[in-house]
C-alpha cells in the first residue's frame, strides 16, 4: 500500500474492490476508492472512481494505449508509483485528501480513468443511448442497448440521443453549470434542449483528447410559451371496486389453512397460513 491508512468517517462503511474487470479488456487490481462507472464508451475502457474529499485513497492497475499529449500536468494531490521492474507495468495511484473536482488520472486512445470527490460524482449521469429504432426495448440497458456516455453538471439528464455525429441532450438545470461529457470520438456537435453548445477546447482536451467535451450551460432568463388549458370539469374513476355495494367476492380464495410445507412457519398471528403458494397463487 502507498496510502498511510484506510479512513472511515462516522457511521461509514466501505467496500474494498479487488480484481475488478471493466470495459472490454481492462482490470482494476484493487481500489480503496468507490466505483461510480466502469464500462466501454466509444472504443475505450472507462473507469470513474470517487471518494470523500477529506480522505486519502489508492488504487492499482495497468494503463494501456497512447497517452493524451494535451493533458495538463497532474494535480499535486495525485501521486504515481511504479514499485520495480517486477511489477510488470502495474501503477499505484495515491490520491491525497483535498481533491474537490473532477480529475483525469489517465487518458489514452484505449483507456480513460477519472476520479472526483463524491459530491462532484453525484452531479454525473450515465444515460443509455437508444438502440435500433424498431426495437421496442431500445431504451432498456443490456437488452436493447449496451451504449452509454457520461454527462456531468446538469440537475437532470432526461435523454441522450446520437444522430450521425451529433449528441442531443435533454434535461433540466437549477443554475448555470459546467457541462462535462465523455462520449465516442465520432461526436462532432452537442446540443442541450435543442440549442447548440459551444465547447471550451482547452478544457475539453485537458479532460480527454478522445471524446471529451467541456462547456458552460446557462439557465434561461425568460420563460414563456406555456398555455394552460381550460378545464371544464374533473373526470375520475374509483380505484377501489371493493367499496361498491355490487362488488362480488365469492370467487376469492379463503385463507383457512393451518399447516404448510414451508420450513419457516409464521412467527405471529393465530396460526392461519397466509403463504400464497399454499393456495396455488
Amino acid at each position: 500500500m502507498v496510502a498511510s491508512s484506510i479512513g472511515l468517517g462516522g457511521r461509514e462503511s466501505k467496500v474494498i474492490v479487488t480484481d475488478y474487470a471493466f470495459g472490454a479488456l481492462s482490470k482494476l487490481q484493487y481500489s480503496t476508492a468507490q466505483i461510480f462507472y466502469g464500462g466501454v464508451i466509444g472504443n475505450r475502457d472507462v473507469l470513474f472512481l470517487h471518494g470523500n474529499s477529506s480522505q486519502e485513497y489508492e488504487f492499482a492497475m495497468r494503463f494501456t494505449g497512447t497517452p493524451n499529449k494535451f493533458q495538463a500536468d497532474h494535480s499535486p494531490l495525485v501521486q504515481f508509483t511504479t514499485a520495480n521492474a517486477k511489477s510488470d507495468g502495474m501503477v499505484w495511484i495515491h490520491l491525497l485528501p483535498g481533491i474537490e473536482q473532477l480529475v483525469t488520472i489517465y487518458d489514452s486512445d484505449t483507456m480513460l480513468v477519472l476520479y472526483a470527490d463524491s459530491e462532484t460524482a453525484a452531479t454525473f449521469w450515465s444515460p443509455a443511448i437508444a438502440g435500433k429504432s424498431d426495437d421496442p426495448f431500445k431504451n432498456f440497458w443490456s437488452i436493447g442497448t449496451n451504449e452509454s456516455i457520461l454527462v456531468g453538471g446538469p440537475y437532470l439528464v432526461r435523454e441522450a440521443k446520437i444522430t450521425d455525429t451529433t449528441l442531443a441532450l435533454r434535461g433540466d438545470l437549477k443554475t448555470d453549470v459546467r457541462l462535462s461529457v465523455i462520449a465516442s470520438t465520432h461526436i462532432r456537435a452537442i446540443t442541450w434542449n435543442g440549442e447548440s453548445v459551444t465547447g471550451d477546447l482547452t478544457a475539453s482536451l485537458s479532460l480527454s483528447a478522445f471524446g471529451g467535451f467541456v462547456a458552460r450551460l446557462q439557465t434561461s432568463s425568460s420563460f414563456g410559451g406555456v398555455r394552460i388549458p381550460k378545464l371544464s370539469g374533473w373526470k375520475f374513476k374509483d380505484s377501489l371496486p371493493e367499496v361498491e355495494n355490487t362488488y362480488d367476492d365469492s370467487n376469492w380464495t379463503v385463507a383457512n389453512h393451518t399447516s404448510t410445507n414451508i420450513p419457516l412457519k409464521p412467527y405471529y398471528g393465530d396460526g392461519t397460513i397466509l403463504y400464497g403458494c399454499d393456495y396455488g397463487l
